[in-house]
């Protein structure tokens, strides 16, 4: 086979190389550059990818790994110029001094150039080496919240909280860019006090979307209420949705079925509704929460009927 044609091989993946993509996608997706419904798409193709070209597809769209390879090319250009000045700076002063001393004999004065001199050769010796900088294959890229959190993952039970603006798009083309910024800057203080106020933790925001988890069910309605009262106050309608079931925790980030279904009954909400999944109905019975049977709905990409209920407020 030439070699010119070498490049254009389609071989098959590794597992090694599925992981590297996924990886790649959950630190675009905690950078805001995916949904979590494409997060969650894209995840499912490169687990399903077999070639080379079909796993690269999973990647379309988004910016490539930056390459800190120019960076260490850099510094060690950086200490070989430093290395260069440090010998022709302290070679002249000994020599001055080897010339200058009476009988060979004298106070070494050039040890205090020595030491101003090798601390910033020091310094930037301590930045010369990248792990990127070694030879072979790349190293796998960090997931995002084992980067921030070292924690390994666990499959916990939790209530999952789902907020969207309503037309935010629409709203910023209408009052333009710096006051919707300024109005969503006071919607998103407005969200975290909410969420510390009812024992919430924030697991990611993308645009206009919020998603939280809570320990109780309870505890992720009120904050749902009072965000959308909050949010009507600066004029704003939000849409919500709570699910409640089991997800994959590492860290702070969570992933698993429970998310789909959450962001799925946040989608089927009209504007100003708060709608709960069964789920979440079933475990606040007895709480003096009040809901109304909303109906049986389809939630894109599950199978069945949907029984879901909104909040009723007093």
């Amino acid at each position: 086979m030439p070699a010119g044609d070498a490049a254009e091989v389609d071989y098959r993946v590794s597992d090694a190389e599925r992981e590297r993509v996924v990886a790649r996608l959950r630190a675009c997706h905690a950078e805001g550059r995916l949904t979590f419904e494409e997060f969650e798409e894209r995840v499912e193709e490169a687990y399903g990818a077999r070639s080379v070209s079909s796993l690269n597809r999973a990647l379309r769209e988004l910016p490539a790994v930056p390459d800190a390879g120019p960076a260490v090319r850099r510094r060690r250009r950086r200490r070989l110029r430093l290395g260069g000045w440090w010998l022709r700076v302290n070679g002249i002063c000994i020599a001055v001094w080897a010339a200058t001393s009476v009988g060979g004999v004298s106070y070494f004065w050039p040890m205090w150039v020595l030491l101003g001199t090798t601390i910033p050769l020091v310094a930037a010796g301590r930045h010369t080496h990248h792990p990127l900088a070694t030879t072979g294959p790349p190293p796998p890229i960090p997931d995002p919240s084992e980067t921030m959190e070292d924690q390994p993952s666990k499959q916990v039970v939790t209530t999952v909280l789902f907020v969207d603006i309503v037309e935010s798009t629409e709203r910023a083309a209408t009052v333009g860019d710096a006051a919707w910024n300024t109005l969503v800057d006071a919607y998103q203080r407005v969200v975290q006090s909410d969420l510390s106020a009812c024992g919430g933790h924030e697991v990611f925001t993308k645009g206009d979307e919020v998603v939280a988890a809570f320990p109780t069910a309870a505890g992720a309605v009120q904050c749902g209420r009072s965000i959308r009262d909050h949010a009507r106050e600066l004029d704003l309608e939000v849409r919500i949705g709570v699910h409640a079931g089991e997800v994959e925790q590492q860290g702070r980030a969570m992933r698993g079925l429970a998310m789909h279904i959450g962001q799925r009954v946040c989608a089927s909400a009209t504007p100003g509704e708060l709608l709960v999944s069964s789920t979440v109905r079933d475990l606040l019975v007895g709480s003096g929460l009040r809901f109304r049977d909303a109906g049986e709905y389809e939630l894109k990409g599950l199978s069945g009927g949907w029984r879901l209920y909104a909040l009723a407020d007093e």
